[in-house]
């Protein structure tokens, strides 16, 4: 029994609701048929209103487990 892991999707997601604004570029590793691990790093904006803390802007590396049923 052989099995081959092969990355199997690249992505990057805008997303923009009222006064944030996310952006994601990660990918999909398939380790077997069942299970996949997600990667990449992300990062969202947000305007707040706030005098002080009008542009924030946070960024990081994500890694997360899917089981598909």
């Amino acid at each position: 029994m052989s099995s081959v892991a092969a990355i199997k999707d690249l992505f990057v997601v805008v997303e923009s609701v009222l006064l944030q604004s996310q952006v994601k570029l990660g990918g999909i590793y398939e380790v077997v048929e069942n299970n996949e691990i997600e990667f990449g790093i992300k990062g969202d904006y947000q305007t707040t209103g706030i005098e002080d803390y009008d542009n924030i802007l946070n960024y990081g590396v994500y890694v997360g487990y899917n089981y598909k049923f």
